[in-house]
């Protein structure tokens, strides 16, 4: 069937989506599907395979929104500032896994942010994900291997206070981060939707309590380990304070009988002597 140029582009954008990979054998089939593949495809992976045709990769597609570095072992600033002069306005960029931070480019058009596991993560790396990147809507620094040179609160609060539209952050295996980042966290970062907080030792029942009570806008919160230490445990309206809250994962947390009940009250159960495997996803992970 002969469809119209624009229906085209909306089953080409659909499997943008799904798997852009697929869109370069689309492209060989005629000049008309490589120009739409061309004008659609919002991500690209670095790699050392595609670094020799960067160039050319950028101004082949001029709508780029997403680019990670995968199974990359080349100079990271030299190819962020290509793509910087190359004006794309990038929403997205994922440097997990790679041996250092880069310098970061400043935009304002950057939602999404990843350094999960980088080998080197420092103190004024988070600061200056705050400043370059002030309209960020998620963030994973997760896991980094940072030795001898770890992160702690004062990185996490100064970020914080420059990341007003924050909806996502994950911090888990920063293990000497106390409280403290929880509470700037919810206290900065107002609009906050979903918290992951795993393995991180240093972190208070009483810190969570604090943040489900203040972030009202909060859907989901990881976090591990809670309730161990002696006298320390959630109160019996602890999961009652955030309305929003519809997933709650607490693995290996110790957590006291007479809160079940309680757990499966704020899940909404229509019967809560009998509840669904849906309406139990608050206690998941739970001990």
């Amino acid at each position: 069937m002969d469809l119209p140029e624009e229906c085209w582009e909306l089953i080409f954008r659909f499997i943008d989506e799904d798997d852009y990979r697929f869109l370069e054998s689309l492209s060989l089939v005629s000049a008309s599907f490589l120009s739409i593949a061309n004008r659609v495809r919002s991500t690209f992976t670095i790699t050392d395979r595609t670094l020799p045709f960067l160039h050319r990769h950028l101004l082949r597609f001029h709508n780029l929104r997403r680019v990670r570095f995968h199974d990359f072992h080349g100079d990271i600033n030299s190819i962020l500032l290509q793509i910087s002069l190359s004006c794309l306005d990038l929403e997205s960029l994922d440097i997990s896994g790679m041996p250092y931070f880069p310098d970061l480019k400043k935009s304002s058009s950057m939602k999404e942010f990843s350094c999960s596991g980088v080998l080197e993560l420092r103190e004024n790396d988070l600061v200056s994900i705050g400043v370059c990147f002030p309209s960020l809507q998620k963030l994973d620094i997760s896991y980094p291997e940072s030795l001898p040179c770890p992160v702690f609160d004062s990185a996490i609060i100064s970020l914080s206070s420059n990341l007003k539209s924050l909806l996502k952050i994950n911090v888990s295996g920063n293990n000497l981060i106390t409280d403290k980042s929880l509470v700037s966290l919810s206290q900065n970062c107002v609009l906050l939707r979903e918290i992951i907080f795993r393995d991180c030792d240093f972190v208070s029942s009483r810190c969570i309590e604090f943040v489900l009570r203040n972030s009202r806008y909060l859907e989901s919160l990881a976090i591990n380990g809670i309730g161990w230490r002696p006298r320390e445990s959630f109160s019996k309206d602890a999961f009652l304070l955030c309305r929003c809250l519809s997933e709650l994962d607490l693995s290996d947390s110790f957590l006291s009988d007479d809160l079940l009940p309680t757990l499966i009250a704020r899940s909404a159960c229509k019967d809560p002597a009998n509840p669904s495997p849906e309406e139990l996803l608050l206690c998941v992970g739970t001990r």
